[in-house]
C-alpha cells in the first residue's frame, strides 16, 4: 500500500457578497490548510443575517479580523448587528478584535 501525502493548500480566497448599497468581502488566507479569515464590511443592519447565513453555510464560526472601511450605515451597521446576532445565538461563533473602529 502506498501512503500518499495529504495535499497542502496555500493561497488566497476572496468571497464577495452584494448586500444592498455595499459589499461584504470575506478574505481567507490559507497556510498549510489553516485559514486566517478577515471580514470586510457587512452592509446595512438588515444585511447582517445574510452575511451570517453565508458564513455559517460555509462552516465558518470564527473570524480572525473584522474590518469596517468607514462608519456609514451601509458598511458598519451590518457588522454591529452581525456581532450582536452571533453573540446572542446558541451557535458558537468567535472573533478577535484588534484596534478600534
Amino acid at each position: 500500500m502506498i501512503n500518499w501525502p495529504l495535499a497542502t493548500y496555500n493561497g488566497l480566497e476572496v468571497d464577495m457578497l452584494s448586500v444592498g448599497d455595499a459589499d461584504s468581502i470575506l478574505v481567507t488566507q490559507w497556510t498549510n490548510n489553516i485559514a486566517t479569515r478577515v471580514l470586510i464590511d457587512a452592509g446595512d443592519s438588515c444585511d447582517a443575517s445574510t452575511v451570517k447565513n453565508f458564513l455559517f453555510g460555509r462552516g465558518i464560526h470564527y473570524l480572525d479580523h473584522i474590518v469596517c472601511t468607514h462608519g456609514h450605515d451601509d458598511h458598519a451597521a451590518g457588522l454591529i448587528d452581525l456581532v450582536a446576532i452571533v453573540g446572542s445565538s446558541s451557535e458558537n461563533f468567535g472573533c478577535t478584535f484588534r484596534g478600534s473602529i
